[in-house]
Formats: C-alpha cells, sequence, structure tokens
C-alpha cells in the first residue's frame, strides 16, 4: 500500500526592519525627561497613547499621509541612570502597516543640551509583497514617523525650557 506524502511548504522568511533616529535639542536630560512625562501625561507603570499624524513624501509633490497611534510608558529596562527611557510602539490606523516596537532614550550632552534617540524594530506585513512595498515605500513611512515623534517631543520639551528660562531671567 503506497503512503502519499506531501511535501512541507517553503517556510517564508522573515524580514524584520531596525530603525533609528536621533535629533539633539536645547533641553537639558533631566528637565527634559520632566516635560515630556507631563506634556504626555505619563506615570510610571501606565501607558499613554498619542495620535499622530504622519506626512511622507513620496515622488514630487504627492504624499501619504497617515494616522498613527503611538503607545508611550516609562521603561523598567533600567539601563544607564544618566538616560531616560520610555518603551514606545505604535501601530497605524487601517492598511497593511507594521507595528513598531522601540526605545526612547533621553540622553545627556554638554550643557543645557540632549539627544533624544528613537530606536526599535517593525515586521512589514504580507510577506514578500510586503516586503516589496517596504522597499520602496514603507521604510520612508516608519522612518518618517520617528523622525516626526522625536521632532514633536524634542521641540515641546524645548520649548518649555526656553519658556521657563526666559520667565526666570524676566
Amino acid at each position: 500500500m503506497a503512503v502519499a506524502t506531501t511535501p512541507h511548504p517553503r517556510e517564508e522568511e522573515v524580514v524584520v526592519r531596525s530603525i533609528v533616529e536621533r535629533q539633539e535639542f536645547s533641553c537639558p536630560a533631566g528637565a527634559a525627561h520632566v516635560f515630556l512625562e507631563r506634556d504626555f501625561e505619563l506615570r510610571h507603570g501606565e501607558e499613554r497613547r498619542v495620535a499622530l499624524h504622519v506626512r511622507v513624501p513620496v515622488f514630487g509633490m504627492l504624499y501619504l499621509d497617515k494616522d498613527v497611534d503611538v503607545v508611550m510608558s516609562p521603561s523598567a529596562a533600567g539601563g544607564d541612570r544618566d538616560a531616560y527611557e520610555m518603551d514606545v510602539s505604535w501601530e497605524a490606523a487601517g492598511g497593511p502597516f507594521p507595528r513598531f516596537s522601540g526605545l526612547l532614550r533621553i540622553e545627556p550632552v554638554g550643557d543645557g543640551a540632549c539627544v533624544l534617540e528613537l530606536a526599535g524594530r517593525y515586521e512589514p506585513p504580507g510577506g514578500v509583497a510586503g516586503a516589496a512595498f517596504d522597499a520602496l515605500l514603507g521604510n520612508r513611512v516608519a522612518q518618517a514617523s520617528l523622525r516626526e515623534l522625536v521632532t514633536r517631543i524634542g521641540r515641546s520639551v524645548s520649548a518649555e525650557y526656553d519658556r521657563r528660562v526666559r520667565s526666570a531671567v524676566v
């Protein structure tokens, strides 16, 4: 009696992308993390959802607009005692966009300045087709999302620091 065997389907390779955005701002690191927690109403052990709108240039004057739901929570990871860390994740509202998971670090750099770094990973959805989309456009959307969030946070903490310095001088 012959037994029919079915070959094992070839497993698709999983593509995981690592991305980083790093920017320097005029605000001491200690003040930056206090302002960040206050601005986003963060409390230790709690997560906070923030809506983020991302606009990515595609070709010429053509843009892709995407709303992203960002979840932030102070990190329990420990890490460097001079740096502040926060877990950050997001996913786009609708569409075949990946979920991002990473860590936001605020590190001191000299007097009165800090570096905000958001580093993490995402897996393009959709197998081979998703990897092709990611190579053409998806990675740009992910990088623009990181840039937008880091810029938004950096501008917020810098503006608060400038406001407090000016009010202390006046």
